[in-house]
């Protein structure tokens, strides 16, 4: 069959590549891919050439032809069969002398090594045949077999976040990933016949990193920009805008194809920089939301992609692919996402931490077998972005981070200003976002989930939690009224995230604040209750702070009123205790760090942070503004000075006991000031977290696939 002849060649091609590896190891008489351990060897295999100046000077050129199309990395251009070499090797034994006045530059008698070449190149092929008759009884090795490694990225983190965090080259010689670094993260890259990798300078903020199909460039994006950066370094080159990129693939016509947004179709913008140029449209007959997770097929046959109807739970997205021949899309699968096409013939998803695979037909552009599981526990993110944390070579290597996203699970503590913690109750979840109710009695929180997250309420005095929202959606950042009577949240189960409101004690139904096009997330009531201060994300993808007017009862009062719009990010506003200022986060200066405006005038701004910060919380008193950052839970008192705010240089009140919680990549509010001042309410790991210092190898990943 097809199938039985493909593997008896890629037997044969293994048989010359370990004929090759012997002979030159004779002839220099050192390993020609030396290391330490198993792990060190197979790198070398896969990222160094063989020392060709190792070789006698005069080794004559037709061995040394033989020896470079034995050891080609790339499979399908080496010696195709062992036959070839014993031919090429006879006919240089029957007159070498010829071979060598043909090549040979340098008079005088040959030297002992080279008159005694004929015999042992000629021995050692009868050996070679003859060992691979003993052990397979046929002119075939068995398929090279696929080893599982552990590989250390270094001392810092990965940086879990949408994609791939880690990605090889096409030819498995290197490996970018995304190392996290607190309050930012950056592009490191490692050539893998090395034992570490070094930064790449100019990609501080970078997720998403890919390759272009030669090797030669890595793409990646940051929070507003696609950028591409040599492998051999130099300053990276900015090719478009964007914001929140939701993927992006480098396909064979030196195009890149990417989601530009969470919530948007899919783009094409040339490689060397442009315009970009729509490839795919949401279709609001279907109902789609997003597309993402783009890959670009080989020779330009289409694009796979990632559409779902919703923002959350994409086990039950769409799998589609866009017919470049004919630009229509079709769906080829549904539920998973994060679709890649193998040179094997087979497409690859998730679905629920495990890898599928299915023969898929670049002619038809459809699957022709039932899906199958190849790799489980692959680190992925289901919930909310859909992405997960595999790559793999053109030549067969797989790399993927290990464990679930959303399995850690928190208990809740109290923390008072030293650090010390002690329990709140035995109760575990994957809590974020929470707030005190304004008596301080109660804790409103979001609790992830698999398929999204729900808001609740948990009674601090009698340790009973209540589920407040049922929608399977992200039902997220619940918000006080200041009266304790509702909750603000925002859901994208009509779609994109709006504003919703319900009574705090359950009763009534989910009622919409807010009809927009854009992502909008609650973040602070005034104490008046007569404004709710949110983050819209504009028609750029870019994070402003707005106003929305609403009334006693929670209903809304009137358009919202921008409050806060500048080229950078602001986010994550929160009101004063008095109502005059605003608390909010900036990267204006390159970093996120914490400024105070008055409120409702724009007039006048102070820096609070310093060495970056996030998620402001102001105390009850109204003196004192704490924020997190790399260093931990820090604080800054305040004063009003007439029409103007002072601020004291903050002092990190603890740090490293509880680390900022991400889950899935997305950075959570983790803390919560307690009325009274003396404490906070934190959440506190329990079980083990998935280990983010090392990927897993496998070498020989497609003769697993295979099976």
């Amino acid at each position: 069959s097809p199938e039985q002849a493909r593997g008896e060649a890629a037997d044969r091609r293994a048989d010359t590549w370990s004929f090759g590896v012997v002979l030159m190891e004779m002839m220099t008489g050192n390993m020609v891919y030396p290391g330490k351990t198993v792990s060190d060897t197979l790198a070398g295999v896969l990222a160094r050439e063989p020392q060709w100046d190792e070789l006698p000077a005069d080794t004559p050129r037709t061995v040394r032809q033989l020896l470079e199309r034995c050891l080609e990395k790339e499979v399908n251009e080496r010696l195709q069969a062992i036959g070839e070499a014993r031919i090429a090797l006879e006919h240089y034994l029957e007159n070498p002398e010829a071979a060598e006045r043909a090549t040979a530059t340098a008079a005088g008698a040959p030297p002992l090594w080279r008159r005694a070449l004929p015999w042992a190149v000629a021995a050692l092929s009868v050996a070679a045949l003859a060992a691979t008759l003993m052990f397979s009884g046929s002119e075939a090795q068995p398929p090279a077999q696929s080893m599982k490694l552990k590989v250390e990225v270094g001392d810092e983190a990965l940086f879990v976040d949408h994609g791939a965090s880690g990605v090889l080259s096409p030819d498995a010689s290197h490996l970018v990933y995304v190392v996290d670094r607190g309050q930012d993260q950056q592009l490191f890259l490692r050539s893998l016949d090395q034992l570490d990798g070094a930064p790449l300078p100019g990609t501080e903020g970078a997720y998403n990193p890919f390759f272009s199909p030669d090797g030669n460039w890595i793409g990646f994006v940051t929070r507003n920009e696609l950028r591409k950066v040599s492998v051999s370094g130099g300053t990276p080159l900015t090719l478009s805008e964007l914001s929140l990129s939701r993927g992006a693939t480098w396909a064979d016509d030196d195009t890149i194809i990417l989601a530009p947004t969470a919530a948007s179709g899919l783009v094409r913008v040339p490689a060397a920089g442009g315009e970009s140029e729509p490839l795919t449209t949401l279709d609001e007959a279907l109902g789609d939301v997003t597309h993402r997770w783009p890959f670009a097929l080989p020779n330009g046959r289409g694009v796979l992609f990632t559409s779902h109807n919703t923002g959350g739970n994409f086990d039950s997205a769409n799998i589609e692919v866009l017919d470049s021949e004919t630009g229509a899309r079709k769906v080829v699968h549904r539920g998973g996402s994060y679709p890649q096409y193998v040179p094997t013939g087979h497409l690859v998803y998730m679905n629920e931490g495990t890898l599928f695979a299915a023969a898929f037909d670049l002619a038809t552009l459809e699957i022709t077998s039932q899906p199958a599981p190849v790799v489980q526990n692959i680190s992925s993110n289901p919930a909310s972005t859909g992405g997960a944390q595999v790559s793999f070579s053109r030549n067969g290597t797989l790399a993927y981070l290990h464990g679930s996203a959303t399995s850690l699970k928190h208990s809740m503590v109290w923390v008072n200003h030293e650090g010390h913690w002690s329990p709140v109750s035995d109760e575990l979840d994957t809590f974020v976002e929470p707030r005190f109710s304004p008596d301080g009695r109660s804790l409103a929180v979001e609790i992830l989930t698999d398929k999204g997250s729900d808001a609740w309420v948990y009674d601090l005095e009698r340790g009973i939690s209540t589920k407040l929202t049922f929608h399977e959606a992200f039902d997220e950042v619940p918000i006080w009224s200041p009266d304790g009577q509702f909750i603000v949240f925002s859901s994208d189960r009509d779609g994109v995230p709006n504003l919703y409101r319900k009574r705090a004690d359950g009763s009534g139904q989910v009622e919409r604040l807010t009809t927009t096009d854009d992502a909008q997330y609650p973040s602070s009531w005034s104490p008046d209750g007569e404004h709710l201060l949110f983050t819209q994300f504009d028609s750029d993808n870019r994070e402003d702070l707005w106003v929305l007017p609403i009334g006693r009862e929670g209903a809304s009062e009137g358009d919202a009123e921008l409050y806060l719009q500048t080229p950078f990010l602001e986010a994550e506003g929160a009101f004063s205790p008095d109502g005059r200022w605003i608390a909010y986060g900036s990267d204006e200066s390159g970093q996120m760090e914490i400024y105070v405006r008055p409120f409702p005038s724009r007039g006048g701004k102070w820096q609070i942070s310093v060495d970056g910060g996030e998620k402001p919380r102001w105390s009850r008193s109204g003196d004192l503004i704490y924020y997190r950052n790399a260093a931990g839970l820090s604080v800054a008192a305040v004063r009003v000075e007439g029409d103007a705010l002072r601020a004291e240089k903050p002092r990190v009140l603890f740090t490293g006991t509880f680390p900022s919680l991400t889950v899935g990549g997305i950075s959570y509010a983790d803390y919560a000031v307690d009325p009274s001042g003396e404490r906070f309410l934190m959440f506190k790991p329990e079980g083990e977290q998935t280990a983010r210092d090392h990927l897993i190898f496998v070498t020989n990943w497609f003769t697993e696939l295979g099976k």
